[in-house]
């Protein structure tokens, strides 16, 4: 399953979610007046082997994505990303966790996600 949310980047913006079974969370950050923008969130996945893995990407286009990180990590880690100078004062920021899965055991869990900027 896919969720979506839009945000200002002037909100303090938290969330805590599990995706199983092949599923995405996907974000839309509205950063216009805003630069420096940066995120944080804490990360861990369960059960997860071979080829399948917790993607994170971002986008402006929705077309290209570029990825954060691409882990199969067990152990609970907090991750700190610096998005360049084109996630900057753009309407359309897309943010996406992404689960490649098969079984509902198969998972990733997602909490404190901290979206950060200044405003122009």
């Amino acid at each position: 399953s896919t969720q979506s949310r839009s945000s200002a980047a002037s909100d303090v913006y938290k969330r805590q979610v599990r995706i199983k079974k092949g599923g995405s969370l996907e974000n839309i950050i509205n950063t216009t007046g805003y630069k420096n923008i940066s995120m944080e969130y804490s990360r861990n996945t369960e059960n997860l082997q071979g080829s399948q893995r917790l993607q994170i990407e971002w986008s402006v286009d929705n077309l290209t994505w570029h990825t954060i990180e691409t882990t199969q990590e067990t152990q609970w880690k907090t991750i700190n990303f610096n998005f360049p100078i084109e996630a900057e004062n753009n309407n359309t920021l897309r943010i996406r966790f992404q689960v490649t899965s098969n079984l509902n055991t198969e998972r990733a869990n997602i909490d404190n996600i901290l979206i950060r900027a200044i405003k122009q």
